[in-house]
């Protein structure tokens, strides 16, 4: 089985909002591209053929196509609201062009039947599944083993159920579930309890070289972060001869690193950071003790 993320995102007359409850209330996800005709359509030949007499490119198409040829039964797709609440959805049936009155004004026509429930918790929602949505594309899978596993318990928690059967899959690493800003946050907070104070204004979207500045409150030394989540690596190279600051701390969470050591770079490894969450859950994060509580249960 598979795990997605999908965006409502509509052409609709009556918005964004009206396209999600129509979703919800029929327990329905899915894409526009209505065609042109009112005419029932049962074959996915028959869309094609009326999607092409409506004007959509062979790209719009084949779009529609991924949607049709990779959701089956049983897949997950995790969506938004406009409000920022997310949901989780177990797939029932295979694709279907659905049009009514509703549909149309919703603009949602290519769709799957689907199980929803309402996530109660941002806390419950993977970091990485929270990166997805920064993504414009309106459909996408997410290539997460461990999101995927952990999709599935969370379904059988939300349902009282056992819809999935527990995997051999080991959600052991913490990280794996850390979005780059989560994981910011939790160096941050390790800074916080070793003497160094973390600038608030150097933590902008727009800094290429490092995440934030700390300085240290007992000899003002400064101090650059820089965090890499995922298979993007970190050469120490790239931080030992800069001379407008004192020391770097680097954090890879697969610690991936490359380069020579330097005294002036710290590489903090996530052996050491996970020890590091162990004795400090109290003052975490809530999505980050979330985490912790799931990869205990799977040991």
């Amino acid at each position: 089985m598979s795990l997605y993320r999908i965006h409502i995102k509509t052409a609709g007359i009556l918005g964004r909002q009206f396209a999600f409850d129509y979703c919800l209330r029929n327990q329905m996800l899915g894409l526009g591209y209505q065609t042109k005709t009112d005419k029932k359509i049962f074959k996915w030949e028959d869309y094609e053929t009326e999607a092409r007499v409506s004007d959509y490119s062979p790209r719009q198409i084949k779009y529609v196509s991924f949607f049709r040829r990779n959701v089956k039964k049983d897949d997950l797709i995790w969506t938004r609201s406009p409000i920022g609440e997310y949901f989780l959805a177990k797939v029932n049936s295979g694709w279907e062009y659905f049009l009514n009155e509703d549909a149309k004004k919703a603009d949602i026509v290519n769709i799957v039947r689907c199980d929803i429930k309402r996530i109660p918790s941002l806390s419950d929602v993977p970091g990485k599944v929270v990166s997805c949505f920064t993504v414009p594309l309106t459909f996408q899978s997410i290539q997460n083993e461990a999101c995927l596993i952990y999709s599935q318990y969370l379904w059988n928690e939300l349902n009282t159920s056992d819809s999935y059967k527990r995997s051999n899959y080991p959600l052991n690493n913490i990280f794996s579930f850390l979005s780059p800003e989560e994981a910011e946050d939790l160096v941050f907070v390790y800074l916080q309890t070793e003497g160094w104070i973390v600038i608030p204004n150097s933590r902008k979207a727009d800094t290429k070289s490092f995440e934030f500045i700390a300085k240290n409150k007992t000899n003002g030394e400064v101090a650059a972060v820089q965090v890499k989540t995922g298979g993007v690596p970190l050469d120490i190279n790239n931080y030992k001869d800069r001379n407008d600051i004192s020391r770097t701390f680097l954090f890879q969470t697969n610690n991936y690193y490359s380069g020579d050591k330097s005294e002036k770079v710290e590489c903090l490894s996530p052996e050491f950071m996970n020890q590091f969450i162990e004795k400090n859950l109290k003052i975490l994060p809530a999505n980050i003790t979330r985490w912790h509580e799931i990869v205990s249960k799977s040991l």
